[in-house]
């Protein structure tokens, strides 16, 4: 009764960690932070860099959370993530920003998928697990609110000093690491650690995304999908309302905008519509196609619109997909799997950044939103369509 009871206390421990953890003050300056040392060009090349670093964590952190628990890996995450946001601003050499830069990739790597599998875990401990998909919306709900407070405020402490956005990630990501210090690990699958374990663990953990037709197929939708949204959520809308007549301050005031208007519908289709996996196929490419193939024609105020469709199309891969794809995946190697899908959503996504990058240099942001809803128009769809027809009720 007592674990079911922290077990319980873990569900309230996500919104706060989840809440904190996206007081990402600098997402809407850090075009103008990073520009005093580098150049356009080589923020790209650092951004493609930074994923290729996480992608090849992915896997062996995955397998560690899954042998360690995920707990630990979370504190450790958060805890070094911390770390990493702190030094940033005493960066002076393209040299020393590059090496801080990197360290808050190690705590984004020892988190992927980890978050997620110790929630779906807590769930199936409780018999819960049903309620996945609408307890990560509501949770969404809490990130996205994060978000918009720290789109908001982010320019103004920018003008305060150009750290102070740095610092108060630090701080907010330490309170993450010490709201996972009190979760509790579920007891379903634990195993400790070895390296003969951990090497079958991540093979296993492979065979997981290829053990049917059905959940190849399905692994490959959420690779296209997740990786042309993330490339945009983490890289391209802030470039793409720069280009669209946004200065730095009016950008971040969108950006609180597209969160608050993504939170309300994300929160209101997995609350109040029933969807069904059919549904949910055809539904994100659809969102995806509306807000990134008019690129091209954006200007003002339809730039941050256009922005709301590719963020709720982005979130709804965790709120939507995670919760269908955790269904296939064996509890021991749901994490590994994660890892290794983010990992190839990181590959997709460094892709996309480092031709993408040289676009902007000639063409413009508006034009790689356009060519990324043409590669959904005629890719990701015919795989949605795969999907429900291989679709058993």
């Amino acid at each position: 009764m007592q674990f079911t009871l922290k077990l319980k206390r873990n569900l309230k421990i996500f919104y706060f960690a989840n809440f904190f953890a996206h007081l990402l003050f600098h997402i809407s300056i850090w075009v103008a932070f990073q520009s005093r040392i580098l150049t356009f060009t080589e923020m790209g090349l650092l951004y493609a860099a930074r994923s290729a670093f996480i992608v090849l964590l992915e896997v062996p952190t995955g397998a560690l959370a899954d042998l360690i628990g995920r707990r630990t890996s979370l504190v450790i995450a958060w805890v070094v993530s911390s770390i990493g946001y702190f030094l940033l601003p005493f960066a002076q050499t393209k040299v020393v920003f590059a090496a801080f830069y990197i360290i808050p990739a190690l705590g984004e790597a020892l988190n992927s998928g980890s978050d997620t599998a110790l929630l779906f875990d807590t769930l199936k401990e409780l018999k819960q697990e049903n309620h996945f998909s609408k307890l990560y919306a509501r949770y969404g709900l809490f990130i996205r609110s994060a978000l918009a407070i720290a789109a908001f405020f982010g320019g103004y402490l920018y003008t305060i000093y150009f750290g102070f956005p740095y610092f108060a990630v630090a701080v907010a990501h330490m309170v993450v690491g010490i709201c996972y210090f009190f979760s509790v690990e579920p007891h379903i699958d634990s195993e400790k650690f070895s390296w003969s374990s951990y090497i079958i663990q991540t093979k296993q953990g492979l065979k997981e995304l290829t053990k049917t037709p059905y959940i190849r197929t399905l692994s490959l939708y959420y690779l296209l999908v997740g990786g042309i949204t993330w490339s945009c959520l983490t890289y391209f809308i802030l470039p793409f309302l720069y280009d669209s007549g946004f200065g730095e301050v009016a950008a971040g005031h969108s950006m609180s905008i597209v969160y608050v208007c993504s939170a309300i519908i994300l929160f209101i289709v997995t609350h109040y519509i029933s969807l069904s996996r059919k549904q949910i196929y055809i539904l994100l490419p659809v969102i995806m196609v509306i807000g990134l193939l008019p690129g091209l024609l954006s200007y003002g105020w339809f730039a941050p619109i256009m922005a709301v469709f590719t963020q709720v199309a982005g979130s709804g891969r965790f709120a939507l997909l995670d919760g269908i794809l955790n269904q296939y995946i064996q509890s021991k190697y749901r994490a590994t799997a994660i890892s290794t899908l983010n990992m190839m959503v990181s590959i997709v996504s460094i892709v996309l950044v480092s031709i993408g990058g040289k676009v902007q240099d000639t063409i413009g942001t508006k034009f790689i939103f356009t060519s990324l809803g043409l590669i959904t128009l005629i890719i990701v769809f015919p795989i949605a369509f795969m999907l429900v027809k291989e679709q058993k009720e």
